[in-house]
């Protein structure tokens, strides 16, 4: 079974560095999708309005207003994946684990 890891510097920088933070107005519909290796921009499926994409190296912020079930990106990127392993969160959870970060770096 494979595993993706991020260390805390860098699960800290996702979420300090959030490219949707002034579109994504529900993190129950903003997912990160994170990769086990870079993956190829090119092959990347496009959006269409109103869903949006960023990509980074080894992460890929989808904006789904529609939500997971109903957005054309995720069911792209799932029918495609962008790396081998690919696991993705809404952020929400992304949110919720940086500040168990916090939590347990101040106590």
């Amino acid at each position: 079974m494979a595993v993706l890891v991020r260390d805390e510097a860098a699960w800290r920088g996702l979420v300090a560095d959030n490219p949707l933070g002034d579109v994504a107005t529900d993190g129950s519909k903003h997912f990160v999708v994170f990769c086990s290796e870079p993956h190829d921009p090119a092959a990347l499926p496009p959006a269409v309005p109103p869903e949006q994409l960023v990509a980074r190296p080894r992460e890929l912020h989808v904006w789904c207003p529609q939500g997971v079930r109903d957005g054309l990106l995720m069911n792209a990127l799932g029918r495609r994946p962008p790396a081998p392993v690919t696991t993705f969160r809404n952020w929400n959870t992304v949110a919720k684990l940086g500040a168990m970060l916090d939590d347990a770096a101040s106590g």
